[in-house]
């Protein structure tokens, strides 16, 4: 319970913030189409499953990571290597689809 307080109380003084002072916040608790993504338009859904897909099962990783010598160093440098590999698919696959779609 000590690890969450914090975070608890960070979400709960954001939220008051957000909720007291709504011409001051750029985010609007009543009306929630206006933080989500707008799925009507083609591809929306598509790029949004794609960051979300991409993102989850980073922590499995965590399960193995005693299992490489020198974890704290061999670990983050995987993740970051990782990351930059994702980023660079996503960015040419975006690339093939922006010159195959208007070509």
């Amino acid at each position: 319970m000590v690890l969450f307080s914090p975070i608890l109380l960070i979400i709960a003084l954001g939220g008051y913030w957000t909720y007291t002072n709504p011409e001051a916040s750029h985010i609007s608790l009543r009306h929630v189409s206006d933080w989500l993504p707008d799925f009507s338009q083609s591809g929306i859904g598509a790029s949004f499953t794609a960051v979300v897909l991409s993102l989850t099962g980073i922590e499995i990783t965590t399960a193995y990571a005693n299992e490489v010598k020198n974890p704290q160093k061999a670990y983050p440098k995987a993740l970051l290597v990782s990351t930059i590999n994702d980023f660079s698919v996503a960015n040419g696959l975006f690339i093939i689809y922006r010159s195959c779609r208007f070509a």
